[in-house]
């Protein structure tokens, strides 16, 4: 869509205009004299860390688990030549899915509301809008899921099965000799093939 829409006359330079302006309207509250406890708002929620956390953790789960960490081996051997090591798969699986359910938890242990910096407290609207703020972010991940759930045919289980396995196999060069025949392609192509 994007590359037929854009490339006719004046529509990336719209696009861009209309960006811009929106971007500029938001962002004139910051600079009023309340400017600075907005500030603090969007900074204590929405880049506080809990949402890259979740989205690592949802990741970890969609490698190791759903797409399958023998697969993510062989598409890594595939473009690198060698085959990562079982350390990687235990990572993928269990270490960084634990570590990031171990912060993700001691995050709301630990949380505090936010203060000003002169020790004022927030009204309670606007820690109800820094959590839309949080949770905006990441949102759209069990949305799409429960989405796909819904229009997907089949019972309970079916759906599940059939969401959960990857929709094809990785593309691309799968023994020793279509790779090589690959990298030779490859290599009269680059205008530096000592590069490759």
């Amino acid at each position: 869509m994007f590359p037929g829409q854009m490339r006719r006359p004046w529509r990336r330079e719209i696009l861009l205009v209309v960006f811009s302006s929106f971007t500029f309207l938001l962002q004139i509250p910051l600079t009023t004299q309340g400017g600075v406890y907005q500030f603090e708002l969007i900074d204590y929620y929405g880049a506080n860390g809990l949402c890259v956390l979740f989205v690592s953790l949802v990741q970890c789960v969609a490698v190791g688990w759903a797409f399958g960490a023998e697969r993510i081996h062989d598409a890594l051997e595939d473009m690198t030549g060698q085959r990562p090591g079982v350390f990687y798969t235990v990572c993928w699986r269990y270490v960084t899915p634990l570590i990031c359910t171990v912060c993700f938890i001691g995050f709301f242990l630990d949380f505090q509301p936010l203060k000003t910096s002169d020790g004022s407290v927030y009204p309670n609207w606007a820690y109800n809008l820094g959590w839309a703020i949080a949770i905006s972010s990441v949102v759209t991940i069990p949305i799409c899921a429960v989405c796909k759930f819904y229009f997907t045919e089949g019972s309970f289980r079916q759906r599940l099965l059939v969401l959960w396995r990857p929709v094809s196999d990785p593309v691309g060069p799968k023994t020793k000799e279509e790779r090589s025949v690959n990298e030779t392609e490859m290599k009269s192509l680059s205008a530096f093939p000592d590069m490759l």
